[in-house]
């Protein structure tokens, strides 16, 4: 999918792109090699969003961020 900047936008056109976006297919490599395919929106939920909540959740009981991230990571909480 390409999105082409060129011209107006109407409120229809920008439903129709966000559409678009929530539901488009892709494959994404990460740093470590590991390859996820799925929808963008899928991609963004599992692996930004949710550990983010996760991390602002715990950051209480480990004292930070960085000590409630490491912690998910190491799959203290799931």
């Amino acid at each position: 999918m390409r999105i082409h900047l060129n011209g107006n936008f109407s409120t229809d056109d920008l439903i129709e792109i966000e559409n678009e976006l929530y539901d488009a297919e892709c494959t994404i490599k990460d740093s470590f090699g590991n390859i996820k395919e799925g929808t963008l929106h899928g991609f963004v939920k599992q692996e930004i969003i949710m550990p983010l909540r996760a991390t602002v959740l715990f950051k209480g009981e480990c004292g930070s961020y960085d000590t409630a991230l490491n912690a998910l990571e190491k799959g203290i909480y799931h």
